[in-house]
């Protein structure tokens, strides 16, 4: 049995009551962890604000009962946004059921283990594209499809966490969509160790969305995350997202090592982005950053003026909708953008044209389905692509050379490791290159050494850090190794430089920060 206990947060932290203070503290249960609950996390993009909502009899039930929850996204206006956006596997596990109905509702079903497994209905079919492979291991935050009205009238995603499940993969087989929706228990859904306020036991929170009695779910499912980082003028800056009001924030460190830091900006580019990279163009001093829509494939470049002073739209065109990562490397003294669709394992490398009317291609190709990592990194003047799978394990090396206006891509490296890292980074110290991966379930960190030429990985040292942290952001300094952490739930930041004799990180910062920014 789960026994609650109180957490005084600000809110942000993951569940707002309508109209409470921004900033303010509140307190709501907690519920320990248990051994045999794994640490769900919302099935929304990290730092996305939904509303969640069920209902029940008499007249209909929210099958399998109440304790189902239904998540969709208003606008400022309160109309319905949720369509397209990504359904994120909300725990690692493995996929079960990827089946669609005869009146088109499909539906996934992911199993935990220890008799624990979450419902996703009414995901898109999209057209063309195949269904998840059953028996796929997937990640907390890897992407499992997109929200769409599939068998509803209504876009949202329909969710359930259910414990105590009997059917194996050939039993649910075996039964129809009635038999696989009542295994097990549908239990009160918790997220990040916090119980929902909406649950059967509770019919005051029933039939809410779309008002502002609704609560509202920030989520902390966040593998991956950083803020984007940059030097100018022998200045650093960072640049923050607040996908609850589409606010962007510029911070200047104040220090180089990132002691102090002073906020420089706030604007609102809206709240429909789910990536940003930042670059130079070829020929211009002036750093950019284009901000990406999962679900539309719109694309928006921003100019960022000296001094990150003020932001400016360059243009707006449309691409392919559906990229889960994207990320910058810099090749052959040009910035490209790596696009990553971790579904269907797409994997394209462009240049941003200079009239920031579109892209250059410079590769095309498939790499295989699940990476949840892509973390570029450098080694003399070679460019190399560390790709990881936090479902299986497996990673992999690409070396990237530049031939013509074309990119070539070398796997170099392949191995299989320990799954469910949720952020990895590459770190300077040293002359070296290194590795580091944290678990936010579980705050086990490790350190590796980069092995020249793309050569693979070197076990160097392991770390017990606190559990929660959700962004990531590197920088160098005099050829070491820094980082800016952060949780997205309550704000808690540090800025942290890794030791010359790699025994751990001394910590040059500490400060609470507003929640809710990625």
């Amino acid at each position: 049995m789960l026994f609650p206990s109180f957490s005084c947060i600000r809110a942000l932290h993951s569940y707002i009551p309508i109209g409470a203070a921004l900033g303010a503290l509140i307190c709501l249960p907690q519920v320990a962890n248990s051994q045999d609950r794994p640490d769900f996390q919302s099935p929304t993009l990290c730092g996305q604000v939904w509303d969640v909502s069920t209902y029940g009899p008499p007249g209909r039930n929210h099958a399998p009962d109440p304790d189902s929850l239904d998540f969709a996204m208003r606008s400022g206006t309160g109309a319905n946004i949720s369509r397209d956006h990504p359904v994120l596997a909300s725990a690692a596990g493995v996929v079960q059921i990827d089946r669609t109905l005869g009146n088109g509702l499909r539906y996934l079903m992911v199993d935990h283990a220890d008799g624990w497994r979450t419902h996703y209905l009414h995901v898109a079919d999209e057209e063309g594209q195949p269904r998840l492979t059953e028996g796929r291991k997937v990640a907390m935050g890897e992407v499992i499809g997109r929200v769409s009205d599939s068998g509803s009238s209504t876009v949202h995603i329909h969710y359930t966490q259910v414990q105590n499940v009997t059917l194996d993969a050939a039993g649910l087989d075996a039964t129809g969509f009635w038999g696989k929706m009542g295994d097990g228990e549908a239990v009160r859904a918790v997220f990040d160790g916090i119980e929902a306020e909406t649950h059967q036991a509770d019919n005051s929170t029933w039939g809410t969305w779309g008002d502002d009695d609704a609560e509202e779910i920030l989520s902390h499912n966040c593998p991956g995350n950083r803020f984007l980082s940059w030097k100018e003028d022998g200045a650093r800056y960072i640049l923050r997202y607040r996908g609850k009001n589409g606010r962007i924030r510029i911070n200047r460190f104040d220090h180089p090592v990132g002691k102090e830091t002073t906020q420089i900006i706030q604007r609102n580019w809206g709240r429909n982005w789910t990536s940003f990279v930042d670059f130079l163009p070829d020929g211009s001093n002036r750093r950019h950053v284009m901000g990406y829509d999962f679900a539309t494939g719109a694309v928006r470049f921003w100019e960022i003026a000296a001094g990150g002073e003020d932001t400016t739209v360059v243009n707006d065109v449309e691409i392919y909708a559906g990229w889960t990562h994207m990320e910058k490397i810099k090749i052959a003294n040009s910035d490209h953008l790596i696009s990553y669709d971790s579904r269907y394992g797409h994997f394209n490398i462009d240049r941003i044209n200079s009239a920031f009317t579109g892209f250059i291609a410079a590769l095309k190709t498939n790499i295989g389905k699940g990476y949840t990592q892509m973390v570029p990194y450098w080694d003399g003047d070679d460019r190399y692509l560390f790709l990881y799978k936090g479902g299986n394990g497996k990673m992999r090396i690409l070396r990237l050379t530049k031939a013509g206006n074309e990119v070539d891509v070398e796997t170099t490296w392949t191995a299989s490791r320990a799954e469910g890292w949720t952020h990895m980074t590459v770190l300077p110290r040293g002359g070296k290159m290194y590795l580091f991966g944290y678990r936010s379930d579980t705050g086990d960190g490790k350190l590796w050494e980069i092995g020249t030429a793309g050569s693979g990985l070197s076990d160097i040292r392991e770390f017990d850090w606190s559990t929660g942290y959700s962004t990531f952001t590197p920088f160098a300094h005099n050829n070491a190794g820094h980082l800016l952490i952060q949780k997205i739930g309550d704000g808690t930041t540090k800025s942290l430089r890794l030791k010359s004799d790699l025994s751990g990180f001394k910590t040059l910062m500490t400060r609470d920060w507003e929640a809710g920014w990625r």
